[in-house]
């Protein structure tokens, strides 16, 4: 992976990543958090697609096809944003 892209990919895993967290701060019991965070997750990737001016877009089907990656991770948050910041770059595919 060229250096620009990975530093893209690294921003984009940050913004996601922090989008993620702020949201997983609201769990309760009473909700779906579940879906409620993958929500965010699509939110800030393609927010953060449109700022930078990237062609691709991710799907709540996008995330809950790469969500099990991350699942069993010692660190779930952090590997679902890279996860998806990968999709963004073209780097993954959501398969």
């Amino acid at each position: 992976m060229p250096q620009m892209r990975q530093v893209a990919t690294v921003n984009a895993w940050k913004w996601i990543h922090e989008a993620l967290i702020t949201e997983m701060e609201d769990r309760s019991i009473n909700d779906d958090w579940v879906q409620r965070e993958r929500i965010a997750v699509v939110v800030a990737a393609n927010q953060w697609a449109e700022i930078q001016g990237l062609p691709g877009r991710v799907s709540l089907n996008d995330v809950e096809r790469v969500e099990p990656r991350a699942m069993g991770h010692v660190d779930y948050a952090r590997k679902l944003a890279l996860e998806v910041a990968e999709l963004l770059a073209g780097d993954k595919d959501a398969s």
